[in-house]
């Protein structure tokens, strides 16, 4: 009797487990691993910070040559003497430009030193102090007003680049009445620079060799006398010609400028030495 109570118990027993396990669900097998888990596979950049807005001193724009105060330009000369008076002629940065003040450079022939304004705009150089741009016959009054500029920034300076500098120029220009006389009139105008960037190629001066960017630059002038414009060989085509080399790091190492009025006239200007002083307070 006692046995028999026994099996009942555990029938009683083995009925109960398996109403539990019918109930109760089975344990989730472990996770299998994902791709991000597995070494294998490239994991999730985390994102970007936001863009922080520039602060402090905005960085100088970079000019196509170096222009820093002290920096010094000799160059040796070849051309006509009644034009060129000294076989040497030097370009010496004085002061660098300041809030709406322009800097000053000192250029001239031997010894002699005459002092222009200059500009430096979004690293482009605005400079009139180069000799021998303008017509030849004007080439005693300094130039008015100044726009464009003589050199682009450094970015802007690649083959196929296009730009001009222009000035107002007055002075005495002879003319030829309609009787053959000759006069020298009062006459007023603009003169317009336009300049095409060429190749770079290895050019050597006195000071070395350099790889510098070939500009080519024509320059045409319009004259008025009163509210009369000109029209003679001067106001009719080109004056002159010019082809520049610029050496980025250096500058100007080598000009050759051609006038075709009042006679085919050539002057040449190869960097004998330079020297630019430290960046601080260059550009």
């Amino acid at each position: 009797m006692k046995a028999r109570h026994v099996r009942d118990l555990l029938l009683v027993a083995a009925v109960v487990a398996i109403a539990v396990a019918a109930v109760v669900p089975s344990r989730a097998p472990d996770r299998e691993p994902v791709a991000a888990d597995r070494g294998d596979a490239p994991k999730e950049e985390p994102p970007e910070p936001p863009a922080q807005e520039a602060r402090g001193a905005p960085t100088p724009a970079v000019t196509a040559f170096p222009i820093a105060a002290g920096a010094t330009w000799v160059y040796h000369v070849e051309g006509p003497e009644e034009l060129v008076p000294s076989d040497r002629w030097t370009l010496e940065v004085r002061a660098l430009p300041e809030g709406d003040a322009p800097g000053e450079v000192a250029v001239g022939f031997g010894a002699e030193r005459s002092s222009h304004p200059f500009w430096i705009e979004g690293g482009a150089v605005r400079l009139a102090a180069l000799p021998f741009v303008e017509p030849l016959e004007l080439s005693g009054p300094k130039p008015g007003a100044i726009e464009g500029f003589l050199v682009p920034p450094r970015r802007g300076l690649g083959d196929g680049a296009a730009w001009s500098q222009s000035f107002a120029r007055s002075g005495e220009h002879e003319m030829t009445d309609a009787k053959g006389r000759t006069e020298r009139v009062a006459v007023r105008g603009t003169q317009i620079d336009r300049a095409l960037a060429g190749e770079l190629a290895d050019v050597t001066v006195p000071a070395g060799t350099f790889p510098a960017r070939r500009i080519d630059w024509t320059a045409r002038v319009e004259l008025f006398v009163g509210k009369r414009p000109v029209l003679d060989p001067l106001t009719a085509k080109p004056f002159r010609t010019e082809i520049l080399w610029v050496s980025e790091g250096v500058g100007i190492v080598r000009r050759r400028v051609e006038h075709a009025i009042p006679d085919e006239t050539v002057v040449t200007f190869d960097l004998v030495s330079y020297t630019v002083p430290p960046p601080a307070g260059g550009i």
